[in-house]
């Protein structure tokens, strides 16, 4: 049986349309990859995705399963690898899970703003929150605001809790000078800049 120092949940970086949490996942894992010092990894995936980041000591393991992935296809896989540590970067720690779990939590944006979500939604999200919160070993927060909600709404232990705010592809996302982009884009002033999310 091969070794799994670190399991990880990849299966919100398959996602063909991804958004936030998706591009947050893809980008950590690929980052994680790319550092040679890491343990050995085992990405285990939803579906295939031709650019699954790869690294000398990364191994990726498809797990075909339609329904009840997290809690039955990932879970078995934890049963079987034992792994010493597993990381959930955007969605739910598994029932079978090592006694070491890590997972971060990005918003708790449907308790202030129940109106933008189903009322499945809030209770999958409800649930999910509460459950990573009470199981991980740690939880990693986006921001001092999530990690506060935590403490307040779910009754998380603060010490369990890092605050690791998202980072920023430096080549992506450049400073550019605004006159520049405005005139480009045709903008005069005054304008009105929104920024919304695909999701809800």
């Amino acid at each position: 049986m091969r070794r799994v120092d670190l399991a990880v949940d990849a299966s919100r970086s398959d996602s063909a349309e991804r958004t936030g949490t998706e591009w947050y996942s893809f980008e950590l894992l690929r980052a994680m990859a790319a550092i040679d010092e890491r343990p050995a990894m085992t990405y285990y995936h939803r579906e295939f995705r031709p650019d699954w980041p790869s690294g000398s000591h990364v191994d990726h393991e498809l797990i075909r399963m339609p329904r009840l992935w997290t809690h039955a296809g990932l879970s078995l896989r934890m049963l079987r690898d034992r792994p010493a540590a597993l990381f959930v970067p955007s969605h739910v720690i598994p029932v079978i899970h090592p006694r070491a779990s890590i997972a971060t939590i990005h918003d708790l944006g449907y308790l202030h703003e129940p109106e933008a979500h189903d009322q499945a939604s809030r209770l999958m999200l409800d649930r999910t929150t509460r459950w990573n919160g009470r199981v991980a070993s740690r939880l990693i927060a986006v921001s001092a605001t999530t990690r506060d909600d935590l403490i307040r709404h779910y009754g998380v232990w603060p010490g369990k809790i890092a605050v690791v705010h998202s980072g920023i592809d430096h080549q992506r996302f450049r400073r550019h000078d605004p006159s520049a982009t405005l005139s480009h884009a045709g903008i005069t002033r005054p304008y009105l800049l929104f920024l919304s999310t695909v999701q809800p």
